[in-house]
């Protein structure tokens, strides 16, 4: 029968202590900003962030630390699908990335190297200096592969890193 501190207005450091759960029913907003430029919403179904003016941040201050992107596996599990990682200060892929038809990956400030695939074909295109295709592995070979005209794939040209050699594995025409 003793009382519990629910809310404390505290005029000493002008804030608001709310010190129990709080719940926002379904369709309630949660407003902030002077305009509300921020909103928090749960509908009953989806939840969402909306932001009205100016840039999102999601930050993450403590040293060493991520931020971790999670959701449902598809069979009711939750799992991880990408991660800020603050040690090695890169961003991981915990599962595959598809690009959808005509969305390009693009690599360097300027776009200069870019990845397509628009429905029908795959462009690697360089917009400057050389294109390296290298493989560093020790003991280890560059095949190009393709259709064998029987619906499989094969090697049409090795350069093998063991032999150091190039290796053509079908007719070649040269033409003048």
């Amino acid at each position: 029968e003793g009382l519990t501190e629910y809310i404390r207005l505290d005029g000493s450091d002008e804030v608001v202590r709310i010190y129990k759960n709080t719940k926002l029913t379904d369709n309630t907003v949660l407003q902030i900003g002077d305009s509300a430029d921020l909103k928090l919403l749960h509908d009953g179904t989806d939840s969402l962030i909306n932001n009205l003016v100016g840039d999102l941040y999601i930050q993450n201050f403590a040293n060493d630390k991520d931020i971790i992107f999670k959701s449902d596996d598809g069979a009711g599990n939750i799992t991880e699908y990408f991660r800020l990682d603050g040690d090695t200060v890169i961003m991981k892929a915990s599962k595959h990335i598809r690009h959808l038809d005509g969305i390009k990956s693009e690599f360097g400030t300027s776009a200069d190297l870019q990845i397509n695939h628009d429905g029908t074909d795959s462009l690697i295109n360089n917009g400057t200096g050389h294109l390296y295709i290298r493989n560093s592995a020790d003991d280890k070979d560059v095949i190009l592969q393709s259709d064998n005209g029987s619906g499989g794939v094969t090697d049409y040209i090795r350069l093998d890193g063991s032999d150091e050699v190039v290796r053509i594995y079908k007719n070649t025409k040269l033409t003048d």
